[in-house]
């Protein structure tokens, strides 16, 4: 487990989404196809012949072909053949790849270190992938940093891991990577408190690049407001009440924007209207509204970019809050409000009557006339997928965890819903682990995982821990031999082949 404590600190982490691919596009030398095109003129494909052996059938042989950059992706990899420009290939730098990769020493340094400036330092050795690691130690230290390489690349580079960029053009080459010393770091803060929830922690003052991608801010507003700027005294059960907070800034602020924009006087469900204004955010699974907005999102969403990406409405329709509320808000020259497929040119307000009203049919065709009746867990229940057996018919309702929980995508409960899925309100992604950490005494520590501590699902133990992490109830993360033997229902012996 990368989250953990030992005797005399404790940390957690999330994902600092850093840049760390890019994709160049490599010019095959047309006289000699076992070349490709540098900034110095044409050099050799690094080339090694794979055997793939495959239980039950013939070997699989493939030619593995590398650049200066990195492996040459295969043609079939998301069609990337019908993609390029004939007579080239995609190569990937990544720093995962590096030859040089000491992230195991790193952790196992984090693991035994006895205060947060070492596990600081031993967090820098890490290489990938980046992660924002925050600590706390028993003399009262606390700390955040984003631990990885990260590529350093020319200012001229203004696509930055964006786009696929030509492998010839030598500034678009990384440059080297930051000095472990550079890495985003915050030690004891004058704040008193550190937070990260996937999205931009960066103290201001940072120059450095490291992502365009941070996960959207409403979590991490969140988190900063009953933690770091709150004067509330932080307890076990102030952490443990921000984990299982369930109030969704995202939705009210969509809420408050399309009551803002519908016409008024339009003929809407005017009891429903006065309660969805007054709901409290509180994405409760008894209640309609988390249920009523989250559809009213999804449809409207489609409604605004479907017409105007048409095939490519797949690449955003996992659904962004941060990019419709902007798109709603926009005063710009394009208005992606308007249908192009229809002569009129709606409006903002207009499009979101149509999906409202598309939605509560939608709604009542599923759950019932009575929209008071409507749960958001009903449509919400957590879906733990074991690989591969839940994507096998019959074998899927034995091996898949399902189990109702409140909050949502944009709540510290993390409970996050996809719209591309089949099942689009089921929540897919969310805290699989939650701990709270006694500091003043560890072994007073408490956790929970989302399914059990087997993978076999012929174990009690398969998903013993599922109704526990539901209700969002915690069990005791002892680490004394006294302790846990005391308790134990037995003992799981592994024992290395001969």
């Amino acid at each position: 487990m990368l989250s953990g404590r030992n005797d005399w600190l404790a940390w957690g982490l999330t994902t600092t989404y850093l840049d760390s691919q890019d994709l160049f596009l490599e010019q095959v030398n047309p006289d000699n196809a076992g070349q490709y095109r540098t900034p110095d003129g044409f050099a050799d494909f690094g080339q090694e012949e794979v055997t793939i052996r495959v239980k039950g059938g013939e070997d699989v042989a493939l030619l593995r072909r590398t650049t200066r950059h990195g492996p040459v992706l295969p043609d079939g990899y998301r069609s990337l053949g019908e993609l390029l420009p004939k007579g080239h290939v995609a190569a990937l730098s990544w720093t995962a790849l590096a030859r040089d990769d000491v992230t195991f020493d790193g952790v196992m340094a984090m693991s035994d270190a006895r205060g947060v400036p070492a596990f600081l330092e031993a967090a820098r050795l890490n290489v990938s992938p980046m992660q924002s690691v925050a600590a706390a130690d028993v003399t009262g230290n606390i700390g955040l940093i984003a631990s990885g390489r990260v590529p350093v690349r020319s200012p001229l580079n203004r696509i930055a891991g964006r786009a696929p960029v030509p492998g010839w053009v030598d500034f678009y080459d990384w440059q080297g990577y930051l000095a472990p010393a550079q890495l985003p770091t915050r030690l004891n803060p004058a704040e008193g408190a550190v937070a990260t929830a996937n999205s931009n922690w960066l103290p201001a003052d940072y120059k450095n690049h490291i992502t365009f991608d941070w996960a959207e801010a409403f979590r991490q507003q969140r988190v900063e407001d009953l933690f770091v700027t709150s004067t509330q005294k932080q307890t076990l059960q102030t952490m443990k009440a921000g984990q299982a907070d369930r109030y969704s800034p995202a939705l009210v602020a969509f809420r408050n924007e399309a009551f803002r924009l519908i016409p008024q006087g339009v003929r809407l469900n005017e009891e429903l209207q006065n309660a969805l204004r007054q709901w409290d955010g509180m994405m409760d699974a008894d209640s309609p509204f988390p249920l009523i907005l989250t559809a009213w999102h999804k449809n409207l969403q489609a409604r605004m970019l479907k017409d105007d990406l048409q095939d490519d409405f797949g690449l955003v329709e996992k659904g962004s809050m941060t990019r419709m509320l902007a798109m709603m808000r926009s005063t710009g020259a394009r208005n992606w409000c308007d249908d192009i497929i229809t002569p009129a040119n709606e409006t903002c307000g207009d499009i979101l009557f149509a999906a409202i009203t598309e939605t509560l049919q939608t709604l009542e065709k599923a759950h019932g006339a009575d929209w008071r009746k409507w749960r958001w867990g009903d449509a919400h229940r957590t879906v733990h997928e074991h690989r591969p057996f839940s994507r096998v018919g019959a074998l899927s309702r034995f091996f898949t965890i399902r189990r109702e929980m409140d909050g949502g995508k944009y709540t510290l409960l993390r409970n996050s819903n996809d719209f591309s899925k089949d099942d689009p309100y089921a929540g897919t992604h969310g805290s699989a682990l939650r701990a709270v950490y006694d500091l003043s005494d560890l072994e007073k520590s408490e956790f929970i995982i989302s399914t059990g501590q087997s993978g076999n699902v012929m174990s009690p133990h398969y998903d013993d821990l599922a109704d526990i992490w539901a209700q969002l109830d915690y069990v005791p993360m002892v680490t004394k031999p006294e302790s846990y033997r005391r308790d134990a229902s037995g003992k799981f012996v592994l024992k290395p082949g001969s």
